[in-house]
C-alpha cells in the first residue's frame, strides 16, 4: 500500500508539472502571455560589469544605419570557425535605424545579448555596442559555483560522501563550461 502511495504520488507530481507546462505553453500559443525575446536590463546596461562579463565595443562601417539595422537581421549571418556554435541561425530581437537590441536565435535561452546605436556620421556609421552577460544566468553560475562544494561538504557530514572527481567534474563542467560557452 506504501509503494503504491509512493509512485501515485510521483506520478501526480510528474503529471501535475507537465499539465503546468502544458498551460504556459498554451498561453504563449494564445497571446495571453508575451515574452520580450531579448531582455531590457537598464541597470546592468548602466552601470558596468568588470570585462570578461561585458564589453564596449565602438564600430565603424561605411554602410548606412539603416543597412546595418537590415544586416543584422539578416539570418544568414556568416560562421566563425572559432565558435562553439557550429550552425547559426542568426539574430533574434529588433533593429531600426536609431538602435538595436539582439541575441542569437536559439531554441534555449542564451547567456549573453548585445544593445547598441547606430549614429550616422559623415560618408558612414558609427556603433556603439555593448555585450552584456543577462543577469539571472550569471547569477544562477555563480550561485552553482558556490553551492555545489557546499552540497557536497554537507553530503560528506551527513555520511554520504562524493568522490572529489564528482565535485571537480561538476564545477569544471558545469560551472566554468556555461561560462566559457557564454563568453563564446
Amino acid at each position: 500500500m506504501h509503494a503504491a502511495r509512493l509512485f501515485s504520488g510521483h506520478e501526480l507530481f510528474f503529471f501535475g508539472l507537465a499539465a503546468l507546462l502544458a498551460h504556459q505553453i498554451d498561453a504563449i500559443s494564445s497571446g495571453r502571455i508575451t515574452i520580450d525575446l531579448v531582455p531590457r536590463d537598464e541597470v546592468m546596461e548602466r552601470s558596468r560589469l568588470p570585462y570578461p562579463l561585458q564589453r564596449v565595443v565602438t564600430l565603424r562601417t561605411a554602410l548606412t544605419p539603416e543597412a546595418c539595422a537590415a544586416r543584422l537581421m539578416d539570418p544568414r549571418l556568416p560562421n566563425t570557425f572559432w565558435s562553439f556554435l557550429d550552425s547559426s541561425r542568426g539574430l533574434q530581437g529588433d533593429a531600426s535605424r536609431a538602435g538595436f537590441r539582439v541575441e542569437m536565435a536559439s531554441n534555449q535561452s542564451q547567456m549573453v545579448y548585445a544593445v547598441g546605436r547606430f549614429e550616422a556620421d559623415g560618408g558612414g556609421t558609427s556603433i556603439q555596442l555593448l555585450l552584456t552577460f543577462k543577469r539571472w544566468p550569471l547569477i544562477a553560475v555563480a550561485a552553482a559555483a558556490i553551492l555545489i562544494p557546499l552540497v557536497w561538504a554537507a553530503m560528506a557530514g551527513l555520511g554520504f560522501p562524493l568522490p572529489r572527481f564528482v565535485i571537480v567534474f561538476l564545477v569544471v563542467f558545469g560551472v566554468a563550461g556555461n561560462f566559457l560557452f557564454g563568453l563564446d
